[in-house]
């Protein structure tokens, strides 16, 4: 999408970065306007997970947002229960 920097580990995907978002974000204090990530927290470990918000909350501008979209764990384990 115009506008946007793609971020991901695996450069097969083409991204504009590539970058292991474990080990923090290769972007400058306040230099996002929005971030946008969709299925990557459940990836991480607790205490990584913590780095990588951390890391978020250093790049966004002071009035910049967040967008952050989990898997529906209750959809997955009633799936598995119903029909495993």
């Amino acid at each position: 999408m115009a506008g946007w920097i793609n971020v991901d580990l695996d450069p097969a995907g083409r991204p504009e970065v590539v970058a292991d978002l474990g080990r923090g974000l290769p972007f400058a204090t306040g230099a996002a306007d929005f971030i946008h990530t969709e299925d990557f927290i459940a990836q991480l470990d607790p205490v990584p997970l913590l780095g990588f918000l951390r890391e978020c909350r250093r790049i966004l501008k002071p009035a910049g947002a967040m967008r952050m979209l989990t898997p529906d764990l209750e959809r997955f384990a009633r799936t598995y229960l119903e029909d495993p």
